[in-house]
């Protein structure tokens, strides 16, 4: 009979801060955790352009989780909220967002929607960096 694997635990960090995700499974047949097998996966991919955002929201939620990040490419428009990768039993990463854009080395818009209903719009000039957006406290949705 095949075995039949439970992925139970998974962690996805950048190790060498090359912006390449690696990611780490804990996995087994059982609920015995010495008995679990744990696997890393090497991102091979093609080198392509990217972003990174590190967002910091205000007083009571730092880590700026649930607010929604768009950005619009030559390719098209991506949606990601801080925090939907952590919906798995026992897995884990940081609260930073990654953005693979292809072949395009610009970002046309980046809009940022925070908890309060704030939107955002900031300016990136080009790809392939990190992004840290602080949440300015002072400024409200209508202001």
């Amino acid at each position: 009979m095949p075995t039949i694997w439970q992925k139970i635990q998974e962690k996805a960090v950048d190790l060498l801060q090359q912006q390449r995700l690696v990611y780490q499974q804990h996995q087994g047949e059982s609920f015995v955790i010495s008995e679990w097998e744990m696997r890393w996966y090497r991102n091979t991919g093609a080198r392509n352009h990217w972003l990174q955002l590190q967002l910091i929201g205000a007083d009571g939620n730092r880590p700026a989780i649930g607010i929604r990040a768009e950005i619009l490419s030559a390719s098209g428009t991506q949606h990601q909220q801080v925090g939907q990768a952590d919906t798995s039993l026992r897995s884990q990463r940081h609260y930073r967002m990654y953005f693979g854009l292809g072949k395009d080395s610009r970002v046309n818009a980046l809009n940022i929607l925070w908890p309060d209903g704030y939107l955002q719009h900031i300016e990136v000039p080009e790809a392939d960096q990190l992004v840290t957006i602080k949440r300015d406290p002072t400024v409200t949705k209508n202001s």
